[in-house]
């Protein structure tokens, strides 16, 4: 972290609040969790639809599954 400190090595968000403003700030910070949403969305459909086709489990059945331990995981985490 000195390493970093010492460069003035900038994040995105601070970068880009420094170049432009608060406001361009918070638009990429909506883009990226509206991103993480989609993406993890992807992922427990793939995850289901793999389980639906090696295990023959029921797809609804699978995604809610895959929901449960991403919550659980969620939860546990925070």
């Amino acid at each position: 972290m000195p390493f970093y400190y010492g460069s003035k090595a900038r994040s995105v968000p601070e970068y880009l609040q420094m170049r432009f403003d608060e406001r361009v700030m918070s638009l990429n910070a909506i883009a990226f969790a509206v991103m993480t949403v989609f993406a993890s969305g992807i992922s427990m459909n793939a995850l289901a639809k793999l389980l639906n086709q090696l295990l023959g489990w029921d797809y609804n059945f699978a995604l809610i599954i895959c929901s449960g331990v991403v919550l659980v995981y969620v939860l546990k985490v925070a």
